[in-house]
């Protein structure tokens, strides 16, 4: 008896996959949103097929895609470095709302794990985030927020390890706040290399996946730091930049005419009125003897 009951058991955890894989139990989404389930598996499933059906329970559970087979609505990405598959239901309608299997083909009976999806009207959702996506910088700190509503015991988790409120996650320091009503909020100090992965909120029995992206802080040059314009805006610096140059080319033509104008005013006044020669024949008149025409005698 005791030998049945070890096998059933075994049966169970192997159906449910709890030694093989490890993801979310519930999570709430808005109508018309995205959302995107990681789901964790053990090493030597790496070159196995991984898959996501729908239904209650195995017996009615219907086949969506595969890593072999992607859509519009499903697709599903394989990250073998950190061994976790993630899959992403897009437009969400109501028909969405349902259980859910990931999956993973092997000899014999697959593996399973069952989560739930609810999609809610906007901000009817006990648990949310502004973004499943969360960037960070190298030795940097970062503060994630989660929305809840209603009272109880709130978490932050690894996926695939440990919960914490405080203390230390793979390197970095944890620390949480609940001073604002309704939002819980998560600072990573000293974020490496090793931080990055995905994370949920877990919060009365709902889940909210969030993913953490760690990446070198972008460098900006000492023009880019001191120019008055973005510098997201190269072709308009570029238009401005041209511009000022034809202005300044401009003024300088307009001033070295006025100039050359001048001189040439000047130097025309001079010769017409103070003339050296001109004067001399004014003041000192020359007469000159012509001789008489002779007249005849008739």
């Amino acid at each position: 008896m005791m030998t049945l009951f070890v096998t059933l058991v075994f049966i169970c955890f192997g159906l449910n996959g709890v030694q093989a894989l490890n993801t979310v139990s519930h999570v709430a989404m808005d109508f018309g949103g995205t959302v995107e389930i990681p789901c964790q598996y053990e090493e030597n499933y790496l070159d196995n097929v991984k898959y996501l059906c729908k239904g209650s329970s195995w017996g009615s559970c219907k086949m969506l895609f595969s890593d072999k087979i992607n859509s519009a609505k499903y697709s599903i990405e394989d990250d073998k470095v950190e061994r976790i598959i993630t899959f992403t239901i897009k437009n969400l309608e109501w028909s969405d709302s349902e259980y859910y299997w990931c999956n993973i083909e092997r000899p014999g009976k697959d593996y399973g794990r069952q989560f739930r999806l609810s999609v809610t009207n906007k901000g009817e959702s006990k648990l949310s985030v502004d973004s499943q996506l969360i960037t960070g910088y190298f030795d940097d700190q970062i503060t994630i927020k989660c929305k809840y509503n209603g009272s109880g015991l709130m978490k932050w988790c690894r996926v695939g390890g440990d919960c914490r409120t405080s203390g230390k996650m793979n390197g970095a320091q944890v620390s949480t706040n609940r001073s604002v009503t309704g939002v819980f909020s998560v600072t990573m100090s000293g974020l490496t290399e090793q931080n990055i992965g995905w994370y949920w909120f877990d919060f009365g029995g709902l889940q909210m996946p969030v993913f953490l992206e760690v990446t070198e802080r972008p460098t900006t040059t000492p023009t880019e730091s001191t120019s008055f314009f973005s510098s997201n805006q190269p072709e308009t610096t570029s238009y401005i930049y041209a511009a000022a140059i034809a202005l300044g080319l401009l003024t300088l033509i307009v001033i070295v005419s006025l100039l050359t104008w001048f001189m040439l005013k000047r130097k025309v006044k001079t010769t017409v009125v103070e003339d050296p020669a001109s004067l001399e024949c004014a003041e000192n008149p020359v007469y000159s003897n012509v001789p008489r025409p002779m007249l005849h005698q008739v």
